[in-house]
């Protein structure tokens, strides 16, 4: 019995231990449950929190810090359209807790999951993956570093956060990604260790029919378009696309374009017609650009009355006076010797030892066609012009390659030289290697030159380093260093996670020692800005920009010559003889008798009213009168003589004659009768019939026909009209109309004759005659039928046939050219092409038959503006991006988790685990634990 009762008591004492451990169990996994929800409290009021905050803790409490670690547990990807052009990855992190009873608490971007030893997951709180108001939100927090102490310092990375957050709304919808005329989903993709987790709430927020499984531990989400706002859905909202007829806008015509470029009435207008099936109301407006049509009239004036006056002549001859005299001066050149200095350089070889440490760019686009092998040669001939060229001990060589291979954790902009730069996140240091000593090796530099390899991104700044580091640690300052760096790409390369990104320029300044000349040379796509400043940065330092890679080893040659040769100046002197001057000699010469001229005397008088109607054109009259004349003109007369001077500059004698044409006054009086004999011509008499000319506007006005209802437009003012200040009325001024789904919608003008005008004083040239521009005051009855009026509607990038204006009125390409823009283009061939801000504008044009003096087209152009521009609507709306990028503070910022998981491609992936279940046990991921 004793045996009995010492076997029970053992027995309470075993199973009383272990009830009291799994209670000790259960109450330290439900702390860790409430300091994960204060975990997501914290990072979530640290990611809400302006730039000004940037710093945090967090309190582990009862958690030890050797049973939590930060890991990368997946990523989340959303694609428009499944396009992976579309695409942007953010990566999944978590803080995660493991219990030794095998549980898991875990807090990843803004949830808390609990996961049991079986795979089991369960939801604590919500991540930041919303289904809010018709959009996709995403809140998420990025948490990278270490747990070192159960309270943790952290900090958000402000500039980062804003620059992950762009990057993805930038490869949402930039450009074609953000048409709406093509949208039809979203996808979003969740890949997570914690995915049955996912699974469940992405079901909660967007419904179990949209969710499905796209890998064993990936989640995706088909977010239709009509699950979205009805603005970004093409068939629910009011955007208009004319452009070569597409999906939601036609312009039907009758064969109507055809017969406007001939020239050819028709009754056939054309017609705007939208039909998406949704009884939509599209909301437009027309804009008046201009009106040109006129005609010409003249009416008949009797008129009787003398023309222009008549003229008599009677012609003169006046002798020059005797003792005239004129002064003749002659200048004569004055020289002396002077010295003169010729200034010239020669390049001649140095005698300095040369250290030359070549940095060759070894990145994946140096593969692209013979990129690699023209900078391998141009390298080569680079050693041979400097071993043929220098007088001095042998040069020394290095060579030193660069690139990165190790990936990007993610892309983001930086702002440097006046403009952001991409740059990758690297997720290990570059690979810069040194493939040859600096030595006098030359046949082991061609051997490391041979040896490049085109791989990975662009790491120019550590390479800068690593090119300073050979010449300080291998080379001698009192010789002649240079750095020659080539690259056919820009740095994109930041692999230290503690700081920001250091640019080549910076590096250059850093870096290269006093004295050292770096030369850089840029192909391909160089950053020209960065690569010159880089040069700058160190002592004589030149950029060289070259735009093929076949001509990369003129341009090495050129930097080797410079290297290795030295300037040489010269100065020497010669006498040279230079015009000091002039010396002037005046003589007095007499005027010749004989000089004469010829002096015109008339007298003009009109016709009497008598005359004019008893003479005819070829009738004599005569012209009688005294008339007198004062002379005051210049004469010219030509003289001859000689000089004799001495010359400075030959030390001789020499006789010169000179011929000298001098202007002279002369004046006197000359009185003389004039009795002429005038025949009549035209111009003396004005008997013909005379014609006053008017160009008259008719009053135009248009109407809008939608469905059988017409709409009058601008109240039925006239659009075609004058101001008395000769400017059109109404030029760029709107009226409103409106499109429905299913209708056409057509524009009838109206002219109607003018009874009444005003002149406005100016004149129109219309083959060589004036007519008088006027105003329409009084409109009387309709002039032009239905036959003799066409409308033409011509959508963005279609050829306008319309006819064009005569010289005198406004052009076709006048009214198109307005203040907001030219709203057309032409082709060298003279052809006119519609040019519009926006693919839901079109240009309408009405033309009208001439009267039967005139064959050009009277045209009225207007600008319709029909619904909605695509490029109003601002796709971004649709994803809520805000994504923060936190660390800790202590020791490492790295994560400490395996390799990156790679980007997902739903398509490719569905189809390959189509037969996979549908949930997968998940297994928390276990930490050694010390014995």
């Amino acid at each position: 019995m004793f045996g009995i009762v010492i076997a029970g008591a053992a027995i309470l004492f075993v199973s009383g231990s272990a009830v009291t451990e799994t209670l000790q169990d259960n109450n330290e996994v439900e702390s860790a449950e409430v300091v994960m929800s204060n975990v997501d409290s914290k990072l979530g009021s640290l990611s809400m929190a302006d730039s000004s905050t940037t710093g945090g803790q967090l309190n582990l409490g009862s958690m030890s810090p050797d049973d939590a670690i930060i890991n990368r547990t997946g990523e989340i990807r959303v694609s428009v359209n499944d396009a992976t052009a579309c695409s942007a990855t953010v990566p999944l992190t978590a803080l995660e807790y493991h219990h030794r009873s095998g549980t898991t608490v875990v807090y990843e971007s803004g949830a808390v999951w609990r996961a049991d030893e079986n795979g089991g997951v369960s939801q604590l709180s919500e991540p930041g993956v919303q289904y809010r108001d018709q959009t996709l939100q995403l809140s998420l927090v990025n948490l990278s570093g270490t747990v070192d102490d159960s309270t943790i310092e952290v900090e958000k990375n402000s500039s980062r956060s804003a620059a992950m957050a762009s990057s993805v709304r930038s490869q949402l919808f930039d450009g074609a990604c953000g048409d709406p005329d093509a949208f039809r989903n979203l996808t979003l993709s969740v890949t997570s260790t914690y995915h049955e987790a996912w699974q469940r709430h992405l079901e909660a927020e967007f419904g179990a029919s949209h969710v499905g499984r796209a890998g064993s531990e990936t989640v995706e989400v088909e977010i239709p378009r009509s699950m979205l706002p009805p603005e970004y859905d093409n068939r629910r909202n009011t955007v208009v696309n004319f452009d070569d007829r597409l999906r939601t806008g036609e312009i039907v015509s009758e064969g109507t374009l055809g017969l406007a470029a001939a020239g050819v009435g028709s009754s056939d207008d054309d017609a705007f017609a939208i039909d998406k099936g949704e009884g939509n109301t599209y909301e437009s407006s027309l804009t008046l650009l201009g009106a040109a049509n006129a005609n010409a009239t003249s009416q008949e004036i009797e008129q009787n009355s003398p023309g222009d006056p008549i003229v008599g002549w009677n012609n003169s001859t006046v002798t020059l006076g005797d003792g005239s005299t004129v002064e003749l001066t002659h200048e004569q050149p004055v020289y002396e010797q002077q010295q003169r200095w010729n200034n010239w350089t020669e390049e001649v070889p140095t005698n300095e030892t040369l250290e030359i440490v070549f940095v060759m760019d070894e990145s994946g686009s140096m593969d692209d066609g013979s990129k690699m092998e023209n900078a391998q040669e141009a390298a080569h001939e680079f050693v041979e012009v400097v071993e043929t060229t220098t007088n001095s001990t042998e040069p020394r060589y290095s060579v030193v390659g660069y690139t990165s291979t190790s990936g990007c954790s993610y892309w983001y902009d930086e702002f440097h030289q006046g403009r952001n730069r991409n740059v990758c996140e690297a997720n290990g240091p570059a690979d810069v290697t040194q493939h040859q000593p600096l030595n006098t090796d030359e046949e082991g530099a061609h051997d490391a030159i041979d040896g490049l390899e085109a791989q990975g991104n662009t790491p120019i700044s550590q390479s800068i380093e690593e090119a300073s580091d050979v010449l300080q640690t291998e080379g001698n300052s009192s010789n002649e260093q240079f750095i020659v760096l080539l690259t056919d790409g820009q740095h994109n390369v930041d692999d230290d996670t503690n700081a920001d990104v250091r640019w080549p320029d910076e590096a250059a300044t850093q870096e290269v020692p006093g004295g050292v000349t770096l030369h850089s040379v840029g192909f391909g796509n160089p950053d020209d800005m960065i690569l010159e400043a880089t040069a700058d940065a160190t002592t004589d330092g030149e950029y060289y920009p070259v735009s093929d890679s076949g001509d990369l080893s003129e341009t090495f040659e050129e930097i080797a010559e410079n290297v290795s040769t030295r300037t040489v100046h010269h100065n020497e002197s010669y006498n040279e003889t230079v015009l000091v001057g002039v010396e002037e000699t005046t003589e007095t010469v007499s005027v010749s008798e004989s000089s004469e001229f010829d002096v015109n005397l008339s007298t003009t008088r009109s016709l009497t009213e008598a005359e004019a109607e008893n003479h005819s054109v070829g009738d004599p009259v005569w012209v009688n009168g005294t008339e007198s004349l004062v002379i005051d003109e210049n004469e010219t007369v030509s003289m001859e003589f000689t000089v004799q001077r001495f010359s400075n500059a030959s030390n001789s004698t020499y006789t010169t004659t000179v011929s000298r044409s001098v202007e002279f006054s002369y004046q006197a009086n000359v009185t003389g009768d004039v009795n002429d004999t005038v025949v009549l011509e035209d111009r003396h008499l004005d008997t013909d019939t005379a014609y006053q000319r008017y160009l008259l506007h008719p009053q135009a006005t248009l109407t809008a026909e939608r469905g059988g209802d017409t709409a009058t437009l601008w109240d039925g003012r006239n659009l075609n009209n004058l101001t008395a200040d000769s400017v059109t009325l109404d030029a760029f001024e709107s009226e409103a109309f409106s499109l429905a789904d299913g209708e056409e919608t057509s524009f009838e003008p109206t002219f109607r004759e003018c009874i009444a005008n005003e002149t406005t004083g100016d004149t129109v040239t219309i083959g060589g005659t004036d007519y008088q521009q006027t105003y329409c005051t009084a409109a009387g009855s309709t002039m032009l039928s239905d036959s003799e009026t066409e409308v033409h509607i011509y959508a963005n990038n279609t050829q306008i046939l319309a006819n064009s204006s005569l010289t005198w009125q406004e052009s076709l390409e006048e009214m198109l050219d307005t203040p907001d823009g030219q709203y057309y283009r032409e082709t060298p061939t003279g052809e006119l092409y519609a040019d519009l801000p926006c693919d839901n504008q079109a240009i309408v044009v009405v033309e009208a038959t001439d009267n039967e003096s005139q064959t050009d087209a009277n045209n009225m152009v207007f600008l319709a503006d029909v619904g909605r521009c695509s490029e109003d609507v601002e796709m971004s709306y649709l994803v809520g991006v805000d994504v923060s990028v936190v660390s800790t503070t202590e020791n490492s910022t790295q994560v400490l988790a395996g390799p990156p998981v790679s980007s997902v491609d739903a398509s490719a992936v569905l189809s390959a685990d189509a037969s996979a279940p549908a949930t997968a046990p998940v297994h928390a991921p276990a930490r050694e634990r010390a014995a």
